[in-house]
């Protein structure tokens, strides 16, 4: 096994085998091992949701087996996210690694990470790579939307020769949606108590909370 070799050979020959890796596939397969966003869809409302609120998403390995090196990059929109924290969690069962890339660029909206193994065993399972907490930065136009995708790109999965491991890539979706919040209707007395048969009263009916992107032009009410 190549973990029997000294650090700088092994470190050489994966470098090397990394570079004629082919990024993962996006083509759905149940017998692949799959490397993705969780979860996938992360929509917010603006009757629930506002601007400086925060995310959070995990990138998840799954169904792995013999990883020896990792290689990702994650994008998304820098106007309509940043990214205000994130964490790195290298398979468990390596003991010493060598970490080619761990760059934030907030700017840009790109993360990017590459590292391989020096020490231990090969990764099999499943395994929380990384979580990255994202906060909103704008609110959507009335009646509107913005969204962006959350995208894993570049991404590779060496085994212990150096070999490319063919995996399913699921990318991570973002979306803030803009909600027209709905009128209350007050009935003012909301209580009366009769002191005669036949006796008349009135009540007066106020509209709370009505806003112009409701366009309203004329209403009809029953009260029962």
């Amino acid at each position: 096994m190549l973990k029997k070799l000294s650090s700088a050979i092994l470190l050489a020959i994966l470098m090397l085998g990394f570079a004629a890796v082919l990024p993962g596939t996006r083509v759905a397969a149940d017998s692949l091992p799959v490397f993705g966003v969780w979860p996938e869809q992360n929509i917010f409302y603006t009757d629930t949701t506002s601007v400086g609120d925060t995310f959070t998403v995990k990138l998840n390995m799954t169904g792995f087996t013999n990883v020896w090196g990792i290689e990702f990059k994650l994008s998304w929109d820098p106007n309509l996210l940043n990214v205000t924290e994130y964490s790195i969690t290298p398979p468990p069962t390596w003991t010493d690694i060598f970490t080619a890339k761990d760059e934030l660029d907030r700017d840009n909206g790109v993360y990017w990470y590459s590292v391989v193994a020096l020490a231990g065993t090969p990764f099999d399972g499943n395994h929380t790579l990384a979580e990255f907490t994202f906060q909103i930065l704008q609110a959507p136009p009335v009646k509107g939307s913005v969204s962006c995708a959350l995208d894993i790109y570049d991404d590779i999965f060496g085994d212990t020769a150096g070999d490319p491991i063919d995996h399913e890539t699921r990318d991570g979706w973002y979306e803030f949606i803009y909600v027209i919040k709905p009128p209350t209707l007050l009935v003012y007395p909301p209580e009366y108590t009769a002191s005669a048969v036949g006796e008349e009263f009135d009540v007066e009916i106020y509209v709370k909370d009505m806003v112009a992107e409701w366009e309203l032009y004329t209403a009809n009410l029953h009260l029962s």
